[in-house]
C-alpha cells in the first residue's frame, strides 16, 4: 500500500466522523447512529485507494460503532 493522500484520506475521514459522532453525541445533542455513513465512507475508500485502506477503514469505522453505543 502506497502512502499518498488517496490511501490516508479514508481511514483518516473514518476517523475524523467517529470522533465528531462521539464527541457531540456525548457533549452536546443526541444524533443518531453513524453506521450508514461508515458503510459510505468504506466504500469511497475501498474504490478510491483498494482494499487495504478499505479494510483500515472498515476496522476503524466497527471500534467507533461500538464506542458510540457505550454509555
Amino acid at each position: 500500500m502506497r502512502l499518498d493522500w488517496r490511501a490516508i484520506s479514508g481511514p483518516a475521514l473514518a476517523a475524523i466522523t467517529g470522533l465528531a459522532a462521539f464527541l457531540i453525541d456525548r457533549l452536546m445533542i443526541a444524533v443518531p447512529n453513524p453506521a450508514p455513513l461508515f458503510v459510505c465512507i468504506v466504500a469511497l475508500a475501498s474504490s478510491i485507494s483498494g482494499i487495504t485502506s478499505g479494510l483500515i477503514s472498515a476496522a476503524i469505522a466497527v471500534a467507533a460503532s461500538a464506542l458510540f453505543f457505550l454509555d
